[in-house]
């Protein structure tokens, strides 16, 4: 069983959202959340009224999950961000820190330490095996690549061989609280291998993939 644990965090408590953001490690901008870095410190969130989102994907096309409703899945942050929306803190975290399966959320939390919106920005599964990650630009918008499968059969993250898809790139901005999608680029198909995708180096804007649009 993989154990991740994300750098310096707090693993002792969970935490409520104000003591979580307040305690989390500010990084500037632009940013980008390589596979196996780019975490800093942070802490368990108590989520025992599913103030965030905790579905942790299994499988490639995202279609299942499980929930990150116990100690080994729970949501843990490890970076924030300052946006041009000052109302808005941008925060980062992570479910399923102790098991193979891990997936990503950005969520947006105003100054009363409510969360205003939550977007799936990484899935990943040990060794890193990867199917959606992200980055920040210096402006504050937020790239999210995704690999679709042209088939819909369900494949395992920690189960397959290779699977022809397209990359797809969502780029968002923060309006008023809310994740709004601002624009859509698409790319040519290709055959994507389970050793190109576990790979430790390799990340999603690293394809080389030429866009249809």
């Amino acid at each position: 069983m993989l154990l991740v644990l994300v750098n310096s965090i707090n693993m002792f408590a969970q935490s409520s959202m104000k003591e979580a953001v307040d305690m989390t490690e500010v990084f500037d901008l632009p940013y980008k959340r390589t596979k196996l870095g780019g975490t800093g410190f942070g802490c368990m969130i108590d989520n025992s009224r599913n103030v965030v989102p905790n579905k942790l994907y299994t499988n490639v096309q995202c279609t299942e999950y499980m929930l990150a409703d116990d100690y080994d899945t729970m949501p843990t942050t490890y970076a924030k961000f300052s946006l041009p929306d000052a109302g808005h803190t941008l925060v980062a975290l992570e479910l399923g820190g102790n098991i193979d399966n891990l997936t990503d959320e950005l969520i947006l939390v105003d100054k009363n330490y409510n969360v205003t919106d939550a977007l799936v920005a990484k899935v990943y599964a040990f060794p890193g095996t990867i199917v959606k990650q992200y980055y920040i630009n210096e402006d504050g918008s937020i790239v999210v690549i995704t690999l679709k499968p042209v088939s819909s059969a369900s494949l395992s993250m920690l189960e397959f061989t290779q699977f022809t898809g397209q990359r797809i790139d969502e780029t968002y901005k923060v309006v008023n609280g809310k994740f709004a999608l601002v624009s859509t680029r698409k790319y040519k198909e290709k055959v994507y291998t389970y050793s190109q995708l576990s790979s430790k180096t390799y990340n999603l804007w690293d394809g080389n993939e030429q866009p249809v649009d």
